[in-house]
């Protein structure tokens, strides 16, 4: 079963197109930066109290990918910095848990040609099976609340607080819990045993509000 980073980066891909959907920008920036946090977090890796970054246990969770991330994250020391910034280290961890993918049967690889002579690399989903239950574990959470684990709450949260809840939900759905996403939008719908949630959902706001500063 992928984890939490594997699988907001499989939420993001088109099947037939192989494409990251538009819709899923912030997603694959500062879902994954929260996600890897969070999987170290889980793993008691990294302890966070408030938006400070503190390491508890520097020695090898067995995923090359998270021991990347690790390494990386004991740089960044606050909270902020990491949803926010080591953009090329993320892009190139996106780039790994894809070629993880592409190992394990999940997607394939193509090369398109854009303008005739720029080669673009695309992913089209060949087995969907954890895709499929990974948008089921978010519906379970959004929807109807059946289920209470707090690491699928983080996640359905996550995805929620990057504005990309239409990857999984439509729009007749959205309508319809609007205001529950409002505030799960807000980090003020769960009630978790700290702040991680809360904090992790302010920092990508805060992430989203310099990027497009940036941009203007």
């Amino acid at each position: 079963m992928p984890n939490m980073a594997e699988k907001l980066i499989l939420l993001s891909l088109q099947n037939e197109s192989g494409k990251t959907f538009s819709r899923a920008t912030y997603l694959k920036r500062y879902g994954l930066s929260s996600a890897l946090l969070y999987e170290l977090i889980s793993r008691k890796k990294i302890e966070v109290q408030g938006k400070k970054l503190f390491i508890i246990d520097e020695s090898s969770t067995g995923d090359p990918i998270l021991d990347r991330a690790f390494e990386e994250i004991k740089n960044a020391k606050t909270l902020n910095k990491w949803i926010y910034s080591f953009v090329r280290f993320k892009a190139s961890i996106r780039k790994e848990i894809l070629y993880n993918f592409i190992d394990n049967g999940i997607v394939r690889e193509d090369e398109k040609r854009f303008l005739g002579f720029i080669p673009l690399k695309r992913y089209p989903v060949i087995n969907d099976k954890d895709k499929r239950i990974a948008e089921q574990q978010v519906r379970d959470v959004l929807l109807d609340g059946k289920n209470e684990e707090i690491s699928l709450i983080f996640m359905s949260s996550i995805i929620v607080a990057c504005k990309a809840q239409s990857l999984i939900l439509t729009k007749a759905e959205i309508k319809t819990i609007s205001d529950k996403l409002k505030l799960i939008a807000k980090g003020k719908y769960y009630t978790t045993n700290d702040d991680l949630l809360p904090n992790t959902i302010k920092a990508i706001h805060s992430a989203i509000a310099a990027e497009s500063s940036a941009g203007t």
